[in-house]
């Protein structure tokens, strides 16, 4: 079963490999939270406040993590877990 899901992916790079479009994703993540709790004019402090941060902090990790599952094999996946 491993085959068949290694032989569906395409052998030359996937489109969805470009680092400027992981730039911009995790970019665009990262400050829409950050961007919404200074819009809002929430406290840092709050609880939204911190929700709203700590959602932003998450889009490198998500960010890496859905790239890495886009754009690389299984035997890709294994340099990072």
């Amino acid at each position: 079963m491993t085959e068949k899901a290694d032989r569906a992916r395409p052998s030359s790079p996937p489109r969805w490999s470009s680092p400027w479009l992981f730039f911009c994703l995790v970019f665009g993540w990262s400050w829409t939270g950050w961007v919404a709790t200074a819009v809002a004019g929430v406290s840092v402090l709050s609880p939204l406040g911190m929700g709203l941060e700590f959602v932003g902090l998450l889009g490198p990790m998500l960010g890496g993590i859905g790239f890495a599952y886009v754009t690389q094999s299984r035997e890709g996946w294994r340099d990072y877990w």
